[in-house]
């Protein structure tokens, strides 16, 4: 499930993404997991960390030890802790 909104007038762009959101958030306790290519800015660890559930945390350990300097960093990125 994806939500869009499209709008020219940049007036109504609080109105619409404040529409988009809240629509969001009644039906994301419908979903199961996140499709990480379509990250937005609005919390994006919280969203990734959902979405990988149980295997975070060795996700986490991954980076760190293979790019512990977060060079790919891009989309759904998972932050090294070292």
């Amino acid at each position: 499930m994806m939500i869009q909104a499209h709008w020219t007038d940049p007036a109504q762009s609080d109105e619409i993404i404040g529409w988009a959101r809240s629509t969001w958030a009644e039906l994301e306790s419908h979903t199961n997991g996140f499709y990480v290519n379509t990250i937005s800015e609005d919390d994006p660890q919280r969203r990734v960390r959902g979405t990988y559930g149980d295997n975070y945390p060795r996700l986490v350990a991954l980076k760190n030890a293979y790019d512990p300097t977060n060079l790919f960093r891009r989309n759904a990125n998972i932050a090294p802790t070292v």
